[in-house]
């Protein structure tokens, strides 16, 4: 065993096993520095118990070699964790890094975690983790050996016998993985292992949580149907697991937003005064352009400063906006668009978009909804969720307004909308708990925002299966009439 004092002599040196999972754990997004990168995957690889308090890392030679970084980045590396209380390094012979966390700062690190990411983003998350843990649990159980069926062995009883949420983690962590692993699948290996440590970093579960119970009988039936090469019951049960486990996240997620630092502002009507307000400065930008020409050529830094500042006027909400032409009304550009995105390192840029027909990232805009619906109904909308392929790749819902000035007319106004924020806000509301039957849908039944474990952000409610709560009220609201969204709850 482990000593779990920092320099006890019984330390373990960590071997290139659990290394090479190490340095396939995922990046952190959007794209940081190479210490940070490092950082990162290591921070992960202890909060889901790869890397347990007391072990022993090799060489900064090594260790740098693993992560593909030169020994200067692993070393300002090493110095943000220490500052984090993660590991504790000891110049000299006799010395080297352990970690050396506390179930306290496990704890908080869990939390910090948790709490970075929005419900949506873990429920997109878990649903692809189901489905990859589904696929390993299939494979295993039709290539499993007798070998695998030790390690699986040895691995549930681990998580039976988990006294507290360290070690609970980590056997849950160790029972995916060797699963994962019994798959004998060089991809899937691949492709979990990132899913594997952004999902379980977020996991804390002591005794009192009935999801344990759950977890450690999930993992005992499917360890049962591998063995007896059970392959689609298998493969059924896992993703049921990984179900069950996304809809706890999620449901802990959105219980947390009523007491965010913006709660206040919370809640449908909250979210309503919100859009409105983006709304109105998407008109003013209309107004503003009844001033300006298009720019035949070149740019216009009076445009782009226009929607910058739009951007900025509603940063947390929006990350983008811009006009979309009225094809031909540029001379040499049948189409073309001005468009500004922004995240959280680089601030605002221009997007560029590609506009020629032969290109796989073709993008025309002419076919898209959030283009055409505001021009043929002359209203201000909102459509998505939706994966934006012209130039950001983020999953966005577009606010668009048609513009009727002369010299624009046919062209329009939009600004990209964080997904993850409109829920924040729509379950912000202080005084009362949202439901585990509460959504925000569109007027297509699309939905916007869930607490409902299985259906996320994009999913269509089945017909009959949603009653409707609240509309927006036309009379309070007459900017926002053409949006359509409302609140249902599962009938």
């Amino acid at each position: 065993m482990a000593s779990t004092s920092a320099f006890g002599s019984a330390g373990r040196v960590v071997d290139s096993s659990v290394l090479a999972i190490v340095s396939r754990l995922a990046l952190p997004r959007p794209p940081v520095s190479l210490a940070e990168a490092v950082d990162h995957r290591i921070s992960t690889a202890i909060a889901i118990g790869l890397l347990q308090t007391g072990d022993r890392l090799p060489s900064e030679e090594v260790m740098a070699q693993v992560l593909g970084v030169s020994a200067l980045t692993f070393r300002q590396a090493l110095g943000r964790l220490r500052v984090r209380r993660l590991v504790t390094t000891r110049p000299g012979r006799g010395g080297g890094t352990v970690i050396s966390p506390q179930p306290r700062d496990l704890e908080d690190l869990a939390e910090a975690v948790f709490e970075s990411n929005t419900a949506s983003y873990i429920a997109d998350l878990g649903t692809t983790f189901a489905g990859l843990f589904a696929q390993g649990a299939r494979l295993a159980a039709l290539r499993h050996d007798q070998f695998d069926d030790a390690r699986l062995d040895d691995v549930v009883r681990s998580l039976a016998e988990a006294a507290d949420p360290v070690h609970r983690r980590r056997a849950s962590t160790l029972f995916i993985v060797t699963v994962a692993s019994a798959a004998r699948s060089e991809t899937l290996m691949d492709i979990m292992v990132p899913v594997i440590g952004a999902l379980q970093s977020m996991v804390w579960l002591d005794e009192r949580d009935p999801l344990v119970g759950e977890i450690v009988d999930d993992a005992t039936h499917v360890l049962r149907l591998i063995k007896s090469s059970e392959p689609e019951a298998a493969g059924q049960r896992s993703r049921e697991h990984g179900e069950r486990l996304t809809s706890h996240l999620v449901t802990r997620r959105v219980s947390h937003y009523a007491r965010g630092e913006h709660s206040s502002e919370g809640g449908f009507v909250g979210l309503l005064r919100r859009l409105d307000g983006v709304r109105s400065t998407l008109a003013q930008v209309a107004a503003d352009l009844s001033h300006l020409e298009p720019v035949r050529s070149g740019r216009d830094a009076s445009l782009d400063a226009l929607f910058c500042d739009a951007v900025d006027a509603h940063d947390d909400l929006v990350r983008g906006a811009g006009i979309a032409y009225a094809p031909d009304l540029l001379t040499g550009r049948p189409l073309w668009m001005d468009w500004w995105d922004s995240d959280s390192t680089e601030g605002l840029s221009f997007k560029s978009h590609t506009f020629s027909n032969a290109s796989l990232q073709y993008y025309d805009y002419r076919r898209m909804a959030w283009f055409t619906e505001p021009l043929r109904t002359g209203e201000f909308s909102a459509h998505g969720p939706y994966l934006d392929r012209g130039g950001i790749e983020r999953v966005t819902i577009p606010l668009s307004l048609p513009l009727t000035t002369p010299a624009f007319a046919g062209s329009v106004l939009g600004a990209d909308l964080r997904l993850g924020r409109i829920g924040e806000i729509f379950f912000g509301d202080p005084t009362s708990e949202p439901g585990g039957s509460t959504l925000l849908v569109d007027a297509h039944e699309r939905v916007v925002a869930s607490a409902v474990p299985g259906l996320m952000p994009g999913d269509v409610v089945a017909a009959g299966r949603a009653r409707e709560v609240a509309s927006v009220d036309a009379a309070q609201w007459p900017g926002l009439a053409g949006l359509g969204w409302h609140t249902a709850r599962l009938a």
